[in-house]
């Protein structure tokens, strides 16, 4: 992964508290769809969780194991964007937010924001801070469980939170069970991923301009690699509502999943995992949310 080291010449600073961008003062509930954000309705069921022993490229720690979620989820349909972060948290820490890196730039206040651009460049702790103000702002109340599976899989209706490595795999699979989401060719890949194929144009790019999984899901290979709640583990957690609440590496690692621009065709593999410490700052990293939803 490309790692952040600074910022370049031409970066804008922090902005002030005021701005004129949704969610600033004074303009009531933030509501998500306001944003852009739209979100997909899982509905709970069974799937299997991993690769299996004959996939190209397969790694050992892809199971494959039996997952079962009993409650269904929303997930966003894109990654965050640059919009939507700078609406919540009144900054823009990314590293592809200049006039020449996107086709759809704003200033607002000194900061400069590609709008439709995920937003990267941020740890795992960044986007933990991101959903406790979005959850403070839409009121909602006891989002903030997640010490075990049982709590984090019960938050109340309407809580934000970053998916779990079990409901991201069901998303981004939707039903297939081939490596990559539209077969187990890395083959025709450009006409669902940004990656390192695409080397003339090296960096993050604009949300849901490539061809979406069969639910509609943008950008779930390639683009940005995407946080997810659990801590890594050398085998994949199974079972029933499934969460890595424990670490099981000596430097304490979340996992993310999905593959980056910088990443080669195997990383957008649906079964692909890596991982990185929750202050670690990539500039092919981001996150999507999810949306707790009615169910049992």
């Amino acid at each position: 992964m490309a790692q952040v080291d600074g910022y370049r010449a031409g970066d804008q600073g922090p902005c002030p508290a005021d701005h004129d961008a949704a969610g600033s003062k004074g303009e009531g509930s933030l509501i998500p769809e306001r944003l852009g954000m739209e979100f997909v309705t899982f509905e709970a069921g069974s799937f299997t969780m991993g690769s299996p022993e004959g996939e190209r490229d397969r790694r050992i720690d892809e199971g494959p194991v039996s997952v079962t979620l009993t409650r269904p989820f929303a997930i966003a349909a894109t990654e965050v964007t640059q919009r939507q972060w700078f609406a919540v948290m009144r900054r823009n820490p990314s590293y592809f937010k200049l006039p020449e890196d996107c086709a759809n730039h704003k200033i607002v206040n000194r900061v400069g924001i590609c709008l439709d651009l995920p937003v990267e460049s941020v740890s795992w702790n960044d986007a933990q801070r991101f959903l406790k103000k979005l959850n403070r702002m839409e009121g909602n109340k006891g989002c903030g469980k997640d010490k075990t599976a049982k709590e984090y899989y019960s938050m109340p209706t309407g809580c934000y939170r970053l998916p779990t490595e079990a409901e991201w795999e069901y998303a981004a699979r939707s039903g297939a069970e081939t490596a990559y989401l539209h077969g187990n060719s890395g083959r025709n890949l450009d006409s669902y991923a940004w990656y390192d194929g695409d080397v003339e144009y090296g960096q993050a790019r604009e949300v849901a301009q490539k061809r979406p999984n069969r639910r509609g899901l943008h950008d779930t290979g390639g683009n940005v690699w995407e946080w997810l709640q659990d801590w890594y583990g050398y085998e994949l957690p199974g079972g029933v509502n499934p969460l890595q609440t424990v670490s099981e590496t000596t430097s304490a690692q979340r996992v993310q999943r999905g593959g980056g621009w910088y990443s080669y065709p195997m990383s957008l593999r649906s079964a692909f995992r890596s991982s990185d410490i929750p202050n670690k700052r990539n500039n092919d990293v981001g996150f999507r949310i999810v949306r707790v939803v009615d169910g049992p």
